[in-house]
């Protein structure tokens, strides 16, 4: 009993040091976990306050950029707005729009697009939406189209229509609704001038085909040639015209073509390159050959072709006027030429006179004049008639030519009336030529049938002295030495006194 007694507060004892043990053991260990997780905590707030601090700085970002952009859209020339493909109605207009259509940006926001577009551009616009919708809808992206670009036509405030270009690009927003971001910029202007241009195009093509049928058909000889006077293309008519075919004509020298190769081009063709290259469009008559060296009378025209003022090349234009030429000739030949004799008339005896004394004063040259008339004339017609006369008449032409030397001149000049015009002929010269014609006519003896007809010739003669300074003069000198050869008995020559 006495040691239970004793075993008994020990054991009391050590069952307090016990429980005490285990209590600061439990301490212990719970005091660590408690730093532990104090620690964990402190780590985790650490890292919170980092993410917020990275999505605070991300949100500044997004609403700088969100600033930028809105300014970026509110300054921007063409307009961009945002449509709400669930009602059609614009939710964002950006303010150049008044710019565009004369609305502000408030006026703009809630129309549809009925309101915005005509109903040409609105069908197309539903035409476009409907293409692409299926594959649109079945991506869950947010940017779900790569753009459509078209041209479209917008009502103005004042009920006029403007000609958008407009970019359109379907984006679905973060809550899933799908919107149509669109971007307008006014084309009118542009597409005027696309019309204008293409008028002009037109309108060109058409002058084109005009000046192409007339190159063809024209009834003048063309050649084109380029900015080193080389053909480029010729018309029919210039082929019969020269005798080239287009090949054999072509990237030819134009001068080469239109002159005889054994002749070399005149003094008139500079002056007319030149002044074609000067941008001058040159005319007149003159001679060009054919292939085979026949000469063409043509009214031939040069005409330059400035682009921007660079010189392309131009046109060679020939009308043959060779007809008109002949028909001159034979004009000329009837208005300076005696129908019965064939000789030069009095007209034409005034222009020679004219020029062959204007040549002696200049030069000093000696000039002789011979008149003469057929003696007793009206007995012959008296006697045989006119027709004899006639025939009497060609007689003494004939006579007359052919005594004349290369540079004498014969004319009838009137009547019976003929003269002679001898250049670079003294008095003395002139004086044996007459005599020795005197004496062939009056050795002549010419038969009208069984009728022998003789008749004998006056001449009167008068040369170039310092008195004589007009044909006048020079004329009538000789005609008063014819009158003393008449008066002198006729049938002889007399020479004017000075």
């Amino acid at each position: 009993m006495a040691s239970q007694t004793v075993m008994y507060p020990w054991f009391i004892t050590f069952l307090f040091l016990a429980v005490c043990g285990i209590l600061v053991f439990a301490l212990y260990r719970n005091r660590r976990e408690y730093k532990q997780v104090l620690f964990s905590l402190e780590n985790e707030e650490q890292g919170l306050k980092a993410v917020m601090e990275e999505q605070t700085k991300e949100l500044h970002q997004v609403k700088h950029q969100e600033a930028f952009y809105k300014r970026l859209a509110e300054n921007a020339m063409d307009c961009i707005w945002l449509l709400d493909l669930q009602t059609y109605t614009f939710e964002y207009v950006s303010p150049s729009v008044y710019q565009l259509r004369g609305l502000t940006a408030e006026e703009a926001v809630g129309e549809t697009l009925e309101d915005a577009f005509t109903p040409d551009s609105v069908s197309k616009i539903y035409k476009m939406l409907n293409q692409t919708m299926e594959q649109l809808m079945s991506k869950e992206e947010e940017d779900v189209s790569t753009g459509i670009v078209c041209q479209l036509e917008q009502y103005k405030h004042d009920g006029t229509i403007a000609f958008m270009e407009v970019s359109i690009r379907m984006i679905f927003e973060q809550q899933g609704t799908l919107k149509i971001l669109g971007v307008s910029r006014d084309v009118s202007e542009k597409r005027q001038l696309e019309e204008t241009l293409s008028q002009e195009q037109e309108e060109a093509k058409v002058q084109s085909c005009i000046y192409e049928a007339l190159f063809k058909n024209t009834r003048d000889a063309v050649a084109y040639f380029d900015d080193e006077e080389r053909i480029v293309a010729i018309n029919d008519r210039f082929s019969s015209l020269f005798g080239y075919t287009r090949e054999e004509a072509k990237d030819q020298y134009i001068n080469n073509v239109v002159f005889s190769k054994n002749r070399k081009a005149d003094s008139e063709v500079m002056p007319i390159a030149l002044e074609t290259i000067q941008a001058s469009t040159v005319e007149l008559q003159t001679t060009r050959y054919h292939r085979d060296g026949t000469p063409i009378h043509v009214l031939a025209k040069g005409v330059p072709i400035y682009i921007n003022g660079k010189f392309w090349g131009g046109y060679g234009v020939y009308t043959d006027i060779t007809p008109l030429k002949q028909t001159e000739k034979k004009l000329q030949l009837l208005a300076t030429t005696d129908a019965l004799t064939g000789l030069f008339n009095r007209r034409q005896f005034m222009d020679s006179a004219s020029t062959e004394l204007r040549k002696a004063m200049r030069y000093h040259l000696p000039l002789s004049l011979i008149l003469l008339d057929i003696d007793h004339f009206k007995s012959v017609n008296d006697n045989f008639g006119h027709d004899v006369g006639d025939m009497i008449l060609v007689l003494l032409a004939n006579q007359l030519k052919q005594h004349a030397r290369n540079t004498d001149e014969v004319f009838r000049l009137g009547g019976e009336e003929f003269g002679m015009l001898l250049p670079s002929t003294n008095a003395e010269g002139a004086y044996i030529a007459a005599e020795r014609l005197r004496k062939a006519i009056e050795g002549e003896k010419y038969m009208n049938g069984l009728t022998e007809i003789r008749f004998t010739i006056s001449l009167g003669i008068a040369h170039m002295s310092e008195k004589i300074t007009d044909v006048d003069t020079l004329f009538k000198q000789a005609d008063n030495a014819l009158y003393a050869a008449k008066s002198r008995g006729r049938n002889q020559v007399v020479l004017a006194e000075q």
